[in-house]
């Protein structure tokens, strides 16, 4: 096995998934593939730049976005409060990459983030008009939602 988790989320279901490459290859719909912890393998497989992989296994980079041919390659960070009365914060970098009609999210562990936004996904009512952008979008404003708690924690601290 290339990878420890991976999942296909559509708008009706979340699918854990073995061979990543075959389920590209018969989906025409916009879907959404998430990776927790991959391997250089899993990356190389998914088709990615080697730039992108470079900057997904050694980690540090900036908020980011790039232009590839087939795809643009986001880096962004959830945030969570290790410690509220230090206020110790860590940061959790979130890799994306997004084409006509596919959103792959790519971290370490396990991510909340991924399960909220597949919700709010799932839950609304124009959601088989959705393309791989909004899903994007719907992501992305659902990992900065997550980011007041911890500006609230803060404050109150």
């Amino acid at each position: 096995m290339l990878f420890r988790s991976a999942r296909v989320l559509t708008r009706q279901a979340q699918t854990d998934v073995d061979d990543v490459t075959q389920w590209d290859a018969q989906s025409q719909a916009p879907y959404w593939l998430d990776v927790s912890n991959p391997t250089r393998d899993l990356l190389t497989q998914l088709g990615l730049h080697p730039l992108v992989i470079e900057d997904i296994v050694h980690g540090g980079q900036r908020t980011k976005v790039e232009y590839y041919d087939e795809y643009l390659f986001f880096v962004f960070y959830t945030f969570g409060l290790q410690n509220a009365d230090m206020l110790e914060v860590d940061s959790i970098p979130l890799y994306i990459c997004v084409s006509n009609h596919k959103i792959i999210t790519i971290h370490q562990g396990m991510q909340v983030t991924v399960d909220d936004a597949w919700r709010r996904w799932h839950a609304m009512a124009h959601a088989d008009t959705l393309q791989a952008a909004d899903v994007l979008h719907l992501f992305l404003d659902t990992v900065v939602d997550g980011y007041f708690p911890m500006l609230d924690s803060i404050g109150d601290a």
